[in-house]
């Protein structure tokens, strides 16, 4: 009888995320006076930017997320708002809700707040028991999928066979792209909770073009995948030697259209073969793909150019801007 009785707590986190950002304005009023914590959340900018996003979703409106950082280590997590980061920075993180014997962790692509995170889960570290496993989890609400564990077909070492992975949305449903060194391509639908083998028949000869299935599978950044109009794009490296020159870096675009399940390389403007890049970087503006690339001209000096995709094929420079200080990083800024 007691059991029955018993009141079940709702965590914090949902009341906060997704409770009172769905509450009227007069509703909020009454909310401040519950107590202290609650009426210093409900003033941050943090909040405040969430209940305009569902105001609007909820009249129709066109709504575009900020930017948000995550940080996260083997045990705690924070969220920073571009926006709003003197909020996140306050906040001392939260539990990761992942099993308690997880090891190390990191983040592996990431869209519409849904994150893939790859970890090292076992009793002991280096140990038979140690498995790589992905996590699809949504940091705001704490719900999480174990996409290894739970189907034993797929599970094994991620981190030496993984050469591309990449989060989209199609037919109502979240997806995981996930192409090996060995050009196998396997999809995991978040809907049924379940993974499937793609025909490669089709696409084997434009992944053995970039070197997958090789002894030497290219460098693939999944962390700067991006997902537009239907298609994932992948910015992809490989070390090519031209005639006269020396070895160099050389960059393209993977293309991969969600429907037909194809796989299309778009290369990046022929002048930057000519160039010693020391870094590219890809990102979306409005819409439009584009290009950020670093390269030297002398120890102390340095250009980057801003390339623009118009269409799949044509490549227009926007932007050339010098560097006097060559330490200077780029990275994207989604």
């Amino acid at each position: 009888m007691a059991d029955h009785h018993r009141r079940h707590k709702i965590p914090t986190h949902i009341i906060f995320f997704h409770i009172l950002p769905r509450l009227s304005v007069d509703s909020l009023q009454r909310c401040k006076r519950v107590c202290k914590e609650w009426d210093s959340f409900l003033e941050t900018r943090f909040f405040v930017n969430m209940h305009i996003r569902h105001y609007l979703l909820t009249n129709g409106s066109t709504y575009q997320p900020r930017p948000k950082f995550l940080f996260l280590n083997e045990k705690r997590f924070r969220i920073i708002d571009c926006e709003a980061p003197c909020d996140g920075l306050k906040d001392h993180g939260h539990a990761l809700p992942f099993e308690a014997n997880l090891r190390s962790i990191d983040i592996q692509t990431s869209l519409h707040g849904l994150v893939c995170v790859g970890g090292w889960f076992g009793k002991s570290l280096f140990q038979r028991d140690d498995y790589f496993d992905l996590v699809l989890w949504n940091p705001l609400t704490g719900q999480y999928k174990m996409l290894c564990k739970t189907h034993r077909h797929i599970q094994f070492d991620f981190s030496e066979v993984i050469a591309l992975l990449g989060l989209y949305y199609c037919d109502d449903d979240y997806k995981l792209l996930t192409v090996s060194s060995n050009a196998s391509v396997r999809i995991y639908s978040l809907k049924s909770d379940s993974w499937r083998w793609v025909d490669s028949t089709n696409n084997y000869q434009t992944l053995l073009d970039l070197g997958l299935g090789t002894e030497s599978p290219p460098k693939i950044s999944s962390s700067s995948s991006i997902w537009l109009s239907g298609n994932l794009y992948f910015l992809t490296k490989s070390y090519q030697r031209f005639p006269g020159s020396s070895a160099r870096d050389c960059y393209s675009i993977l293309k991969f259209d969600s429907k037909m399940e194809y796989f299309t390389v778009i290369p990046t403007h022929p002048s930057l073969k000519a160039l010693d890049l020391e870094s590219v970087r890809m990102n979306v503006q409005k819409g439009v793909i584009h290009l950020g690339a670093k390269y030297k001209i002398s120890l102390t000096k340095a250009y980057i150019q801003l390339w623009e995709m118009i269409g799949d094929e044509t490549w227009e420079k926007v932007y050339v801007e010098t560097l006097c200080n060559d330490d200077i990083h780029m990275n994207p800024l989604h």
